[in-house]
C-alpha cells in the first residue's frame, strides 16, 4: 500500500511554508517551492486546501502529521 501524504504548514529557515508528512516516516519534507506565508494559519489553510483537493479530511491530515512527530520522538 502507497503512503499517504499530508501536507501541513511549517516553520523552515524561519518562513512559513507548506511541508509534506508521508505516513509511516518520521518528520517532513519541505516545499519552499509552493510559496511563503504571511503566518502559520495562512500556510495551514493552503495546506488544508491541498488536502481536500486530494480528497483527505483534516483529521485524516492531522493524524497523519502528528504520526510523523510520534515517530521522531520515539524513534519509532
Amino acid at each position: 500500500m502507497t503512503p499517504r501524504i499530508a501536507m501541513t504548514a511549517v516553520m523552515h529557515d524561519n518562513k512559513y511554508i507548506i511541508g509534506a508528512a508521508t505516513e509511516g516516516t518520521h518528520g517532513y519534507t519541505p516545499f519552499p517551492e509552493y510559496g511563503e506565508f504571511p503566518s502559520w494559519d495562512a500556510a495551514q489553510a493552503a495546506a488544508d486546501t491541498m488536502n481536500e483537493r486530494a480528497g483527505m479530511s483534516r483529521e485524516e491530515a492531522i493524524g497523519i502529521v502528528l504520526g510523523t512527530m510520534k515517530r521522531g520522538v520515539a524513534g519509532l
